[in-house]
């Protein structure tokens, strides 16, 4: 492979990850405009269950200023009686596609 075919792949690759990233964005602003707008609570997290994004009426349900849910456990929303199983859940074991089905 020449040093020109080299720079013309990564320039190709570089060109090709920008517009995905340009999608990604596009995508989450829609997502994050009709969660926002609904009067349901959205709340979603990561797969270690740390909450990442909570819509307006989120907040409101479980009585937080925006932004004070980002980054802690999904499990602070739910009752004490489901804690613990919940957080077991979150295992390696959960994470496995056989315990999907």
């Amino acid at each position: 492979m020449t040093t020109d075919n080299s720079y013309k792949e990564l320039l190709e690759k570089v060109k090709r990850l920008e517009k995905e990233a340009a999608a990604r964005k596009e995508s989450e602003t829609k997502f994050r405009s009709v969660a926002q707008s609904a009067k349901d609570a959205i709340i979603t997290a990561d797969k270690g269950g740390k909450i990442t994004f909570c819509n307006a009426a989120a907040y409101k349900m479980f009585g937080h200023r925006e932004g004070e849910l980002i980054g802690l456990s999904v499990s602070i929303l739910m009752p004490q009686r489901f804690k613990a199983a919940h957080e077991k859940g979150y295992g390696p074991r959960s994470l496995r596609p056989a315990n999907l089905a």
